[in-house]
């Protein structure tokens, strides 16, 4: 009796209901202008000021690298500018530190551009400098269009790689010794990189570039650009002059030198006792536990630079980890970010009851390097 019941019911349902819907439309592909479409760029940034402006004065920057460019994207034909603000002081060596930024916004390019900045030299004085400030001034720029210095930075730097990379060498006139044409390396010197002086924080860099002939010897030796660092660029000619490749011509070669930076180690890090409140309860050592090591600031590495960062926290009795708190990071703010999203991995294996206001310092050290060797690359 089932069945001629449900067919009854059946019979009392609407139309409507019994049509099945008809499917949608399938959606069109919108119609995809490669003239809007964002293309490979570089972000590059305007040259270090002869001076910045802090609460005493202007003091005269003496060195330091200029920014290196990014890769980047931008719909054709514009030019999206950018500025970041950092905050600092500078020591009486003239060493800025407390370098931030004045925004709490961060992305790929704070840290590096924070690195780069912390390797700079300023005149000394008798008290240091308060309240100084400097506007990074970025633009990003189409290959094309992209001054000739930015270019050749940007290859030395390599700021792109692979396809993008011989782009970028031959724009700046590297087109006759590409991937598939340049003639095979023999006899490859190297500068002398023991005896380059290293500058604390400070990579240098020379780009040369040459022609090969049929015997395989290097002719037309041209110095394109370098970081700054006349030794080296001394050294990289004497040494592209006396390399050798396979006997095939070849016209606009390139060969880029690089010195690593000496370690700018970290400045004296405060005591705690500076910092401590009323009211705190962790007289005793928290035993902290991670499951990783702690990572570097890669572009505080990449630079040798040395620094350190002392923070606060609570413990709960379970163990966990809360109210991370950055009292102070030297020589930027790279290191007080890292070590307080480290933290936020820790567990406390001895709380018991809870500790509040723990104060712990975070040093950063790099190892010793094993050689003063350099590098190249063609």
């Amino acid at each position: 009796m089932l069945r001629p019941v449900l067919c009854a019911l059946a019979l009392w349902l609407p139309a409507a209901v019994l049509a099945a819907p008809a499917p949608p439309p399938l959606p069109v592909p919108p119609i995809v202008d490669r003239h809007t479409q964002p293309e490979r760029a570089l972000l590059g940034f305007a040259p270090p000021p002869p001076a910045v402006t802090c609460a005493e004065g202007a003091p005269r920057r003496l060195s330091g690298n200029r920014f290196s460019p990014a890769p980047s994207w931008m719909p054709a034909g514009e030019a999206a500018p950018r500025q970041e603000t950092f905050l600092f002081r500078i020591d009486p060596s003239g060493r800025p530190l407390g370098i931030r930024a004045a925004t709490p916004r961060r992305d790929d390019q704070t840290e590096p551009l924070e690195a780069t900045l912390a390797a700079w030299r300023f005149e000394a004085s008798n008290a240091g400098f308060t309240g100084c400030a400097y506007t990074v001034e970025g633009r990003v720029h189409l290959p094309t269009l992209a001054p000739a210095d930015l270019l050749r930075q940007a290859v030395a730097e390599r700021t792109w790689r692979g396809r993008d990379e011989w782009r970028l060498r031959q724009l700046i006139g590297s087109a006759g010794c590409g991937p598939n044409t340049a003639p095979a390396p023999r006899i490859t010197h190297h500068p002398d990189y023991a005896a380059v002086q290293k500058l604390p924080g400070r990579p240098q860099w020379s780009l040369e570039s040459f022609d090969v002939s049929t015997q395989g010897r290097p002719h037309h030796v041209v110095h394109i650009a370098d970081s700054g660092a006349p030794d080296l660029r001394r050294r990289s000619e004497r040494a592209v002059r006396a390399s050798r490749w396979e006997s095939k011509e070849a016209v606009g070669c390139l060969m880029t030198y690089y010195a690593p930076p000496a370690p700018l180690p970290a400045p004296p890090m405060p005591q705690r006792t500076g910092y401590e409140r009323p009211g705190d309860s962790c007289e005793e050592d928290v035993d902290l536990s991670f499951r990783t090591p702690i990572p570097y600031p890669k572009a505080a590495e990449g630079r040798r630079i040395e620094g350190w960062a002392l923070m606060r926290f609570d413990v709960a009795p379970w163990g966990e980890v809360g109210s991370i708190e950055v009292l102070a990071s030297e020589p930027t703010s790279a290191f007080g970010l890292m070590a307080s999203n480290y933290l936020r991995m820790a567990k406390a294996s001895n709380p018991s009851t809870g500790r509040k206001g723990c104060i712990v310092p975070v040093r950063f050290k790099l190892p010793e390097l094993m050689t003063d060797a350099g590098d190249a690359e063609d």
